[in-house]
């Protein structure tokens, strides 16, 4: 059974790169959640996009690495700083944009994700910054 090809899922969704003055993020992504998102897409022409969900472990390593990843970038710059608030909540727009079926289902808006899972971005990105020198 042949899936819809990456360039259909990207056509009409945003890309993985979220571009500010100073710095441009990456969306983290692999194999895994690649393949979940074709699954959403695929089930959404269908109108069955609301049975496809992220299991716990996908969606937290989706976080984490997109976080960790957020981090290096920013912590490698010219500035040598960490992401700021409007930054993490950007990603989390563009995370919530590119890969839909972590919306919050009970919010008609669009970028909205559960308020659990906001605080858990935040929550990894004051670990790094209470854990640094």
């Amino acid at each position: 059974m042949a899936g819809p090809s990456t360039a259909q899922c990207d056509a009409t969704s945003p890309g993985k790169f979220l571009k500010f003055s100073s710095i441009e993020y990456v969306t983290f992504t692999d194999s895994e959640l690649e393949q979940a998102r074709r699954l959403y897409f695929e089930k959404q022409r269908l109108g069955k996009e609301l049975e496809v969900t992220l299991s716990k472990e996908l969606f937290c390593r989706l976080i984490r690495n997109t976080m960790t990843n957020m981090i290096a970038i920013a912590r490698a710059s010219e500035e040598f700083r960490y992401p700021s608030k409007h930054e993490v909540i950007s990603m989390a727009k563009r995370l919530v944009e590119y890969y839909p079926m972590i919306k919050d289902k009970s919010s008609d808006n669009v970028w909205v994700c559960k308020k659990e899972k906001r605080h858990y971005m935040l929550q990894i990105l004051l670990t790094f910054l209470n854990a640094s020198p």
